[in-house]
């Protein structure tokens, strides 16, 4: 009987133990950094944004200026820890006339176990508001892109993540190596390329030149095409709907 009580005191003590882990990971906190910027400029100008990762979302609102918010959160509850991984995420802000240009880089630890240790403890949220006529030209190594209200050329890039662009006027010219593209209410000539990732688009307005190595394409054509379009997939099906009052001539071709 007493080996028995001992054994149970044992359980009893490792299980409280384990509590007080999981509960102390439960309640760690991640650490939360926020930079800001303002630039006043003049509608008509583009915005240059280059990062190697981090989701991203621009919307345009009355007025004349840029305001810019990096959220950067360190994954780790040690303030010291935190405080290292902010000073090695270089961001730099410019304006150059009517353009403003954003750069982000994380340099990670030099040795390669502290580079698999510190993968992914940083990550960063890009909030960027501009005038409602203002062009953007983005660059992302991994994120998330979301862009909308806007009336200018977007062009822009991202080796893997989403994108998802809406209610925008002017020349799209979209390309994603692993990630989806979502285009909703948009006119104007839209080009969009991805290498593995399905393209939907709804309510658009001009011609369309579609490419995707391996994904599906959804298109729906509720007003008329201002100009041929082209749409292709290496391994993937094509899927256009067109509304009744949309007249188009269809060369369709399947492998």
């Amino acid at each position: 009987m007493r080996r028995h009580h001992i054994v149970v005191q044992h359980l009893v003590f490792i299980l409280a133990a384990l509590v007080s882990i999981v509960s102390g990971v439960c309640y760690a906190q991640d650490v939360r950094d926020t930079v800001k910027e303002t630039f006043k400029v003049r509608p008509g100008g583009t915005l240059f944004l280059d990062i190697d990762h981090g989701d991203v979302e621009i919307i345009s609102a009355r007025g004349s200026e840029v305001l810019i918010e990096v959220e950067r959160i360190a994954k780790t509850s040690n303030r010291s820890a935190a405080s290292d991984m902010f000073k090695r995420h270089d961001l730099s802000f410019e304006q150059q006339g009517g353009d403003v240009y954003v750069k982000g880089r994380y340099e990670e630890a030099g040795f390669p176990w502290s580079r698999w240790r510190d993968r992914g403890k940083l990550r960063t949220r890009v909030f960027v508001r501009v005038p409602e006529r203002f062009n953007v030209d983005f660059r992302s190594g991994a994120g998330n892109i979301e862009i909308s209200s806007l009336s200018g050329s977007i062009q822009g890039s991202t080796g893997a993540g989403n994108m998802k662009i809406t209610s925008v006027q002017g020349v799209l010219d979209l390309s994603s190596g692993a990630g989806n593209v979502e285009i909703r209410e948009a006119a104007g000539q839209i080009g969009v390329s991805t290498g593995a990732g399905n393209v939907e688009l709804r309510g658009v307005q001009g011609a369309l030149e579609i490419r995707t190595g391996a994904g599906d394409v959804t298109a729906h054509l509720t007003r008329q095409p201002e100009g041929d379009s082209s749409l292709e997939s290496g391994a993937g099906n094509l899927t256009v709907f067109v509304s009744q009052q949309v007249g188009v001539n269809v060369d369709a071709v399947a492998g």
